[in-house]
């Protein structure tokens, strides 16, 4: 049972770490777009 909750923690983590650097990233695709126009 400990092994099952591990595991959902470790992917928890490792989703929200990539939405993370996902919307990171299209701050800075948003904020290159501004200063290009």
């Amino acid at each position: 049972m400990s092994e099952h909750y591990f595991m959902a923690i470790f992917w928890a983590f490792l989703i929200l770490r990539n939405l993370q650097i996902s919307y990171v990233m299209g701050r800075i695709v948003d904020e290159i777009d501004k200063h290009l126009k």
